[in-house]
């Protein structure tokens, strides 16, 4: 038995099939299937029943339990005598949600990439829920996000909070308070705003279930004019005057999204939500090996945004 033989059958395991598994490792499925076999002569038994459908036997089922650990036993040890061999080279996988990672990552990557060059950076990208799941599941070495759900498995560095503003469009602010004289100063629950249009993020995001839970603490039903699942929509509706929406203040003050002049069309107001401020963190696994690289991931990121 060889490490190749193992990751190519979790491989398999996981996608119960020949065809598709020989595609996602570029490899022919001669060549995939006498690796399979190598496997099943090492332990001295069958592990797929290969019918139609294809299914793991009890031997697979404990092997791929059993293999899952050992890929990332053996990525570790590599990852740790590559830090003992001078950090000539390693590999570092971050998971982000996509339009953060629009926010974050310039203000991040390009530092990181250019004091340590010899560092492969990988990325995963998907809801907080889907790169938890690859933290806990050792496909990522570090996510970068809200602060997930306590996990005793988990350590989180908390970053800067959150806070989220309310976009307003120039032209509809006027029309709702000719002159101005009537606006208030400071941060204002979503309730003043209950009569103007809304563009709202999908509920089964984060910015949007916090909308939802301001809308209802307040007890307003918003005028809804449209509803999108990309955080950044929202905003480039707000700026081109469609609405008003509620936005994370990271993504309001980012100069690689919104220029100076975009701004200039909306005014931002600070939302009155306490309940929906929540804290940016990095977070990893504390029974993982902790790579040079990761350590000096951590210590750059905190650094820039420790004016956060």
């Amino acid at each position: 038995m060889n490490f190749l033989n193992l990751q190519y059958f979790v491989v398999v395991a996981e996608e119960l099939s020949f065809t598709n598994a020989a595609k996602q490792l570029y490899v022919s499925q001669q060549c995939l299937s006498s690796h399979i076999s190598k496997l099943e002569a090492y332990y001295g038994t069958k592990l797929f029943n290969r019918g139609v459908p294809m299914t793991l036997t009890e031997a697979g089922q404990a092997l791929l339990r059993h293999a899952k650990i050992m890929l990332i036993q053996k990525r570790e040890t590599e990852q740790e005598l590559g830090d003992i061999a001078h950090f000539l080279s390693a590999n570092l996988t971050i998971g982000i949600p996509v339009t953060r990672g629009t926010a974050m990552l310039p203000l991040i990557l390009p530092p990181y990439h250019k004091k340590f060059p010899q560092v492969n950076l990988h990325l995963v990208e998907g809801t907080t829920t889907q790169i938890t799941e690859a933290l806990l599941q050792g496909a990522v070495d570090l996510i970068i996000g809200y602060h997930p759900i306590e996990l005793s498995q988990v350590h989180c560095i908390n970053l800067y909070r959150e806070t989220f503003s309310i976009v307003i469009p120039n032209h509809l602010l006027i029309g709702a308070f000719p002159g101005g004289g009537s606006f208030p100063a400071g941060p204002l629950p979503i309730s003043y705003f209950k009569d103007f249009p809304f563009i709202l993020q999908s509920p089964h995001t984060f910015a949007g279930k916090i909308f939802q839970d301001c809308c209802n603490e307040a007890n307003i039903t918003p005028r809804v004019i449209l509803e999108t699942e990309n955080l950044l929509t929202c905003i480039s509706l707000a700026v081109a005057g469609m609405g008003i929406c509620i936005c994370p203040d990271t993504f309001l003050h980012s100069a690689t999204l919104l220029k100076s002049e975009q701004l200039s069309k909306v005014t931002l107001i600070p939302l009155d939500y306490p309940a929906g401020q929540y804290d940016i963190s990095i977070s990893y696994l504390k029974n993982k090996y902790r790579t040079r690289a990761l350590k000096e991931f951590i210590t750059m990121t905190r650094q820039i945004f420790s004016p956060y």
